[in-house]
């Protein structure tokens, strides 16, 4: 696991070779009395030469920061298949906890864990 907290986390894997991809799974982890929140949104764009990105999935609302289980949640983003050697995937912080939360005005921790086409 990597945590993240006042940045959104965004990573490039490189696969070494160009390939046709069709799937990308991430998994974050969900832990609200410990301030770890599920990303607001999670965005997997795919490369041939890791400059130019073209975005494959878009993921919002993906557990509500309300529901106090432990959880992994594995983001799984299908799309028609493309050619591609470079994966980057930008998760977006919840943000400011609300009003409610013990550490309320703190701000949120992202998990993330595994990126796998």
């Amino acid at each position: 696991w990597q945590g993240y907290q006042e940045v959104n986390p965004e990573c490039i894997v490189d696969l070494l070779e160009t390939k046709q991809i069709d799937k990308v799974k991430v998994g974050f982890l969900q832990d609200t009395r410990s301030w770890i929140i599920m990303p607001s949104s999670v965005v997997i764009s795919l490369s041939e030469d890791g400059e130019k990105f073209t975005e494959v999935y878009r993921g919002t609302d993906l557990l509500p920061i309300e529901n106090m289980d432990v959880q992994i949640k594995r983001v799984e983003a299908h799309f028609s298949a493309q050619k591609a050697r470079y994966i980057k995937v930008l998760a977006t912080q919840y943000g400011k906890l609300p009003e409610w939360h013990p550490g309320a005005g703190g701000d949120s921790i992202i998990f993330m864990d595994e990126v796998e086409e």
